[in-house]
């Protein structure tokens, strides 16, 4: 054997044997390889079945795109405060809007103002609105939209990361549209439980609550009442609990627990929560907005709420969360210990500073408080705790380990909704399998039949490099850790046919050649040498189409496209390259005068 054949043959084998070691765990279990050695040698990598061959679950969730934009311009207030500085009296956030209210100092820095907003702010907001020193900014649509892509990125890569870190296996998520994402978790037996862990949004944050100082604690340090406050019209001292009870009489509104003997209000909690604060406003105070603290009664199954006014500009958010791990609160009972990386540090610490010690601070979790402990010093260390309501030391344990994964995962960056849920049955999908298996089966026999009787001895070497092509592609698909789903089968389906193309043009070409006179050796050389045009282009116009499949398609498409690609890919290879390396092996080896085909 020539040298150049040798390496080509050593290529080859090397492919035929990777390709085996990586098709393997997806078709014999590990375990029960032997030696051990072999099973030592085997990748962490298989060939993941799609929703309809192996079933599971299929959700799509849809990201609220007001209250995205909204909590983005609470988050800037704080930036655009520090980026104009001395210009202005103060900035604000104008409620349910993405509007941010900036009142300058004077009418003759409103100019300045504008150009420090529109060079800080990357031109990302515009002036809706003059009055005299007030000025009113508000998101550029471009920049809206890039705020609603950013987040749904983001909530798509953490809902994954939160998956993977429960241990389901193999989630495919996807974005739909604008606001949409679609989940689908092949082989989980739980759908009830994959919506928990996807649903929980885990948004951290960590607000001051607003109340009247009423004196000073054994300490000296100032204690404050968190159940009053001053009305921001009548200057009067009002009790926030019964302001409550009377805008719930005035508007109608009410919210009951499931668990309390009375029905379930229609309402979700957050959106009781958002039409409470609406109806009160003007009657709070500006920048503050209404959140409950809600305990569950274990015995009973009764829900208490305890309102709470909070602040909207002095907010911590988990963005910048380190980590959390179940620790122990002062009673021995489990709790979620939490700490921030620097950044998230340097923001606890400056929301804890000194003038604000003796107020309480309320844990938030996706809106709701969790506690509202008093603060005794400053959290300079970025360290805390969010200690957890009534119930059994086993329920305590499971429900902070749940927080704190949850939290470890990422707090999602825009709260969602439950669209859509779809379960689909394991028996739909064995039953795909099986008749995928026998379609593949009946289409690879029939052509093996066709090739052998049509062109004799050659028609076994094109079903060598059909076999070949075949655990190509499946290897190809392992080591991507892809999932095959039934348009994926149908794909390999296709390219099946494509390979045995490609082997029946050349195969004509060599005919032509040695119809001519030419021998076997040289009529192979010019066969493939004529061929080659063709099918390559054939195979190219094929190639553009899966790539746009790839680009525009979504879901199942898009596992078609894929699949389709790495068969054009692999089939070319072998058509040229391995059937012209055996022909090439068996004339120069053995000889050979007459070539069947």
């Amino acid at each position: 054997m020539q040298s150049g054949s040798r390496w080509c043959f050593t290529f080859v084998l090397l492919a035929v044997v990777f390709s085996v070691l990586y098709v393997l765990p997806s078709f014999v279990s590990v375990e029960k390889i032997n030696p051990i050695w072999l099973r030592s040698l085997l990748p962490n990598q298989k060939l993941n079945l799609g929703l309809d061959l192996a079933g599971g679950v299929h959700i799509v969730m849809g990201v609220r795109r007001e209250e995205t934009l909204n909590a983005t311009a609470e988050r800037d207030v704080e930036f655009y405060k520090t980026v104009l500085g001395d210009l202005v009296e103060s900035v604000t956030y104008v409620p349910d809007t993405t509007h941010i209210k900036v009142i300058a100092k004077g009418e003759d820095h409103i100019d300045e103002i504008r150009k420090k907003v529109r060079e800080q702010g990357n031109n990302s907001m515009s002036t809706q609105d003059i009055q005299g020193k007030e000025v009113t900014f508000g998101y550029r649509g471009e920049y809206e939209a890039r705020i609603l892509k950013q987040a749904l990125d983001q909530t798509i890569q953490r809902i994954r990361n939160r998956i993977d870190e429960f241990g389901v296996a193999e989630p495919a998520i996807t974005s739909q549209g604008n606001d949409r994402i679609v989940i689908q978790i092949p082989g989980y037996k739980d759908p009830k439980e994959a919506k928990e862990i996807i649903g929980k949004t885990a948004q951290l944050e960590f607000r001051l609550v607003e109340g009247i100082q009423v004196g000073s604690n054994y300490d000296g340090k100032p204690s404050y009442d968190s159940r009053v406050f001053i009305e921001p019209k009548t200057k009067k001292q009002v009790v926030l609990g019964d302001l409550v009870d009377q805008v719930e009489k005035e508007t109608g509104l009410s919210f009951v627990e499931a668990g309390s003997t009375q029905s379930k209000s229609e309402l979700k909690f957050s959106d009781y929560v958002d039409r409470l604060n609406k109806a009160l406003r003007g009657k709070l105070p500006e920048n503050t907005k209404l959140m409950f603290e809600k305990k569950e009664d274990s015995a009973t199954g009764r829900v208490t709420r305890t309102p709470y006014l909070l602040s909207s500009t002095e907010v911590v958010t988990g963005e910048h969360l380190k980590n959390a791990y179940v620790g122990l609160d002062q009673m021995g009972h489990p709790s979620v210990d939490f700490e921030f990386a620097s950044k998230g540090a340097r923001q606890l610490a400056h929301v804890t500073r000194k003038e604000n010690v003796g107020r309480q601070m309320a844990i938030i979790l996706d809106g709701v408080i969790k506690s509202a402990p008093v603060l005794q010093t400053t959290l300079s260390e970025g360290r805390g705790q969010i200690t957890l309501g009534s119930g059994s030391i086993e329920e305590k344990r499971k429900e902070a380990d749940q927080i704190a994964i949850v939290l470890r995962a990422g707090a999602l960056p825009a709260p969602l909704d439950f669209l859509f849920e779809r379960t689909v049955g394991p028996s739909l999908g064995a039953d795909s399998i099986a008749q995928s298996k026998i379609a593949m089966v009946y289409g690879a026999l029939a052509v093996m039949i066709f090739m052998v009787i049509y062109y004799g001895l050659s028609g076994f070497v094109a079903l060598i490099a059909l076999v070949l092509n075949v655990l190509f592609i499946l290897a190809i698909l392992s080591m991507l850790q892809a999932t095959l789903t039934l348009p994926g089968i149908a794909g390999i389906i296709l390219t099946i046919g494509m390979a045995v193309d490609a082997n029946v043009i050349i195969f004509e070409r060599i005919r032509e050649e040695l119809d001519a006179g030419k021998m076997p050796h040289g009529a192979i050389e010019a066969g493939y040498n004529h061929a080659w045009s063709t099918v390559l282009d054939a195979n190219v116009t094929t190639l553009i189409a899966a790539f746009v499949l790839l680009k525009y398609g979504t879901g199942s498409v898009k596992g078609f496209a894929v699949t389709l690609i790495i068969g054009i890919i692999t089939s070319v290879f072998t058509a040229f390259f391995i059937t012209k390396m055996i022909f090439s092996y068996f004339i120069r080896k053995q000889n050979i005068q007459r070539l069947s085909i």
